[in-house]
Formats: C-alpha cells, structure tokens, sequence
C-alpha cells in the first residue's frame, strides 16, 4: 500500500487488491482503493469499494474520506455531514480540491 501513499496509483492496484483478495474485512484497503479510483477517475469503481469501506467500519475516522466521495459523487449532503463529524480537519483539506 506504499504506492498508494506515494500517489502512484496504477502501482498501488495490484498491492491493494492482493490486500483485499487477502482479507476482506480489510476497510483500510477498500478506502484506499477507493481513493485510487477516485484519482483515475473511475467514479463507480470508487463508489463500490468506499461503500464496501464504510459497510465494514462505518464510524472509523478513516472512513471520513468514504463518506465524503460518496457525499459529492451522488450529492447526499448526509453522507458529507458524516464525513465532517468523523475526521473535520481531513474534510476542511479534501473540500478544496476538485474532483
């Protein structure tokens, strides 16, 4: 999951996969995958692995990022408020970009 925190994300796939395929129950890896799609713009893809992140841990602080991707993808504004209540500080970072 290296290549994930480094951004490489077409690196990070197989890792993350393997991650999964491997155990999971693995929240972690969901949202990080997730996040992966998010960068290559593969939104469905996102949307399935936060939603199977947020399924196995639905208030791990972690997940704020989840919560906030499924939020502005589908524009639920409660899944937004979630994802301000779990990591605010992480939300205040993420709303600034674009996606």
């Amino acid at each position: 999951m290296v290549y994930a925190t480094q951004r490489n994300f077409d690196k990070a796939f197989p890792d993350l996969t393997y991650a999964i395929n491997l155990n999971p129950k693995n929240a972690s890896a969901w949202g990080a995958r997730g996040l992966a799609y998010v960068y290559l713009g593969e939104k469905a893809k996102a949307l399935y692995d936060f939603k199977q992140a947020i399924n196995l841990e639905p208030n791990s602080p972690i997940n704020a990022i989840a919560y906030y991707f499924i939020g502005t993808f589908e524009n639920n504004n409660s899944y937004i408020e979630k994802a301000k209540i779990l990591n605010p500080a992480l939300i205040q970072r993420l709303s600034i970009l674009q996606y």
